[in-house]
């Protein structure tokens, strides 16, 4: 049995990447909210690229546990 997945650094670091650039649109709808008051349109976008971005990770991670990239820990072993 192998206790580690051979690509989870790879997954690791792709998904941290993620998580980065969903906060980073988040704050920059927010910016563009607060600051940019005739900029509905770059909220509008930066919004789209985090559920988009949002969207790609669901997918790419449930296709890695589906390769077998990423092993799930479960509650009982």
């Amino acid at each position: 049995m192998q206790l580690h997945a051979p690509l989870t650094w790879i997954t690791n670091a792709i998904t941290l990447l993620a998580i980065l650039c969903i906060l980073w649109n988040l704050g920059a709808a927010l910016f563009a909210l607060l600051f940019n008051s005739g900029a509905s349109d770059k909220m509008l976008r930066a919004l789209l690229r985090r559920m988009l971005i949002s969207i790609l990770l669901f997918v790419v991670l449930f296709g890695a546990v589906a390769m077998g990239w990423i092993v799930p820990k479960t509650l009982f072993l």
